[in-house]
Order: structure tokens, then C-alpha cells, then sequence
């Protein structure tokens, strides 16, 4: 405890930002304290909801973390906590809803979906609902090839949602299934999937990574330039626990266009459109006790 207290005195020095300086206070604050459990184990995940994984003293917070909590790092679950945070941005556009996503992942991964044709209900006025139809997504990242799948849309509302997306591959047709719905103020989401992923998390298909940092797939943004909402959920980990994870998302200005091109060539222009904007921290590990706890609440 003594060395990692000294390490922080040494590097404060170094912090250029207020953030970055009021992190490293209430870690050494932290440090001081752990005579007191559980008491550190709820500063830490605040602390982590806070930093960025980027911030200097991040490495020493999140093994800190673990280890008050007992959990044994090892490599996959590191894997996991580096591919489930980073940022992305993501363009809505109106009477069809996400039409392009970018993501950077903290792993070095990047993730590129975008939507590439279908049919839309275009008497819906929402930006980020998806109305009735289907729609085709194409997605990528260095963990498969590009992937071409289909989403219909079987119920999608500012509270609900049912939707299926179906892909063929060389195993056959893959099926997945979203139904996603408010829960004690909060969007839960349940996933029936039958499919092998080798991304370091359970994120394979277009949807997964819709829900990617966003529980509620954008469905509660009021689409005003400037708009930011604070969003906590997890993801399945190794073992019984699940990655808790703090997302800020943020509305950035109006795009009139959105012109997407296919791996084939076909170019498809979506019109009345917003950006929006998503980093995502890790938060600490939500036990299987905790999970069953904060339902029955």
C-alpha cells in the first residue's frame, strides 16, 4: 500500500489537467482508507466511472481495484475491459435511425458499421427509433471479415424493442435476438444468440454493437446539438461477473447527408441527420450476487 501511495505523491507532479489531478487525489484517498472494504471497493468504482482508461494513473486504479475486490486479473478479462471501453460516434438520421457508426476500442480495434440499403417507414418523424421494415447492415473489425446481415424490426418503441437480425456465414444462418425494454428507470436487455465470437467479448453481430456503450441503442437521446446523458450498464465477462461500464454521450451538430458505400461498390445517401458522440470508461466488475440484488430492488 505504502509504494502505490508513494507512486501517486511522485506523479501528481505531471497532471496537467484538473480532471487528471482530482482523480489522483481521491485514489491516494483511497489508498488511505482501505482498512474499509467495501467502502474502497464503491470509492474505486467511482473513481474508475470518472477516468478515462487513458488517464496516467489508470492501470494502477484498475489493479488496485481487483485486487481489493479478489478478483485474479488475467488475461482475458483484461482483453475484455480493453475492447468494451474506448469511443465511437455514431450519425442517426431522421424515419430511419442509425445509418453509420464508427468505433475505436481501447485495444487498438476499430469497428465500422454502416447501413447499406432495406425498407424504412418513412412517416416515422424519430431520429434514433427504428420503425418497421428492415434494414441491411454491413459490419467490420480485424476480428472477421466484413459481415452482411439483415435486422427486422418486429416491435421498437421509446420503451420497448424486439428485433431480430439474421446473417448466413459459413456455419449456415445465424440468428440473434434483441428485446430490450425499461426497468427501474433504465433500459435491460435480453439476448438469445446461438454463434461463435472472437472478439475478447460476446459482440458479433450489428446489434451488439448498436447496444455497444448505449443499453438503450440510442432510443431516449432528445436530439438537441449539445444534449449529454450520463448511461451505466455491464456486459458478460469471464466467469460469473459482467464488465460495469459509464458511458457520456453527447449530440453533436446537424449533417444533412450521409452518403455510405457498400463492399460492392452501391452507394446509398441518407438526408436530415445528427451526429453523436460516446466514450465509454470501465466502471469496475458486477458480481452475479450484485446483479440478483439490483433486480429484485
Amino acid at each position: 500500500m505504502k509504494k502505490l501511495a508513494a507512486l501517486t505523491l511522485v506523479v501528481m507532479a505531471g497532471f496537467t489537467q484538473a480532471n487528471e489531478l482530482d482523480i489522483a487525489h481521491r485514489y491516494q484517498q483511497a489508498l488511505e482508507n482501505r482498512h474499509d472494504k467495501s467502502q474502497t471497493i464503491e470509492q474505486l468504482e467511482g473513481i474508475l466511472a470518472d477516468s478515462s482508461n487513458t488517464h496516467p494513473l489508470f492501470d494502477n486504479i484498475y489493479r488496485t481495484y481487483l485486487e481489493v475486490k479478489g478478483i485474479s486479473t488475467n488475461v482475458e478479462l483484461n482483453r475484455g475491459v480493453a475492447f468494451a471501453t474506448g469511443s465511437k460516434v455514431e450519425t442517426f438520421c431522421r424515419g430511419i435511425g442509425l445509418v453509420k457508426s464508427d468505433i475505436n476500442h481501447n485495444d487498438g480495434a476499430k469497428t465500422q458499421l454502416r447501413l447499406v440499403g432495406g425498407r424504412f417507414d418513412f412517416n416515422n418523424e424519430k431520429y434514433s427509433v427504428m420503425n418497421k421494415g428492415n434494414r441491411k447492415y454491413e459490419l467490420t473489425n480485424p476480428y472477421h471479415d466484413v459481415d452482411k446481415s439483415e435486422v427486422w424490426i418486429n416491435e421498437s418503441s421509446t420503451q420497448k424493442f424486439d428485433i431480430l437480425e439474421l446473417r448466413k456465414s459459413k456455419r449456415g444462418t445465424e440468428k440473434g435476438e434483441w428485446f430490450g425494454g425499461k426497468l427501474n428507470d433504465r433500459f435491460s436487455v435480453s439476448i438469445a444468440q446461438k454463434t461463435y465470437s472472437h472478439e475478447p467479448i460476446h459482440s458479433y453481430f450489428a446489434m451488439d454493437y448498436q447496444l455497444f456503450g448505449t443499453p438503450d441503442m440510442g432510443y431516449e437521446i432528445e436530439f438537441i446539438e449539445g444534449n449529454t446523458q450520463q448511461l451505466t450498464h455491464a456486459i458478460g465477462a469471464t466467469g460469473k461477473n459482467r464488465i460495469m461500464l459509464n458511458s457520456t454521450r453527447t449530440v453533436k451538430s446537424p449533417v444533412d447527408e450521409v452518403r455510405n458505400e457498400d463492399t460492392d461498390g452501391a452507394s446509398y445517401i441518407y438526408k436530415d441527420c445528427f451526429d453523436v458522440q460516446t466514450t465509454i470508461h470501465f466502471a469496475g466488475i458486477e458480481s452475479e450476487a450484485q446483479l440478483a440484488k439490483a433486480l429484485n430492488e
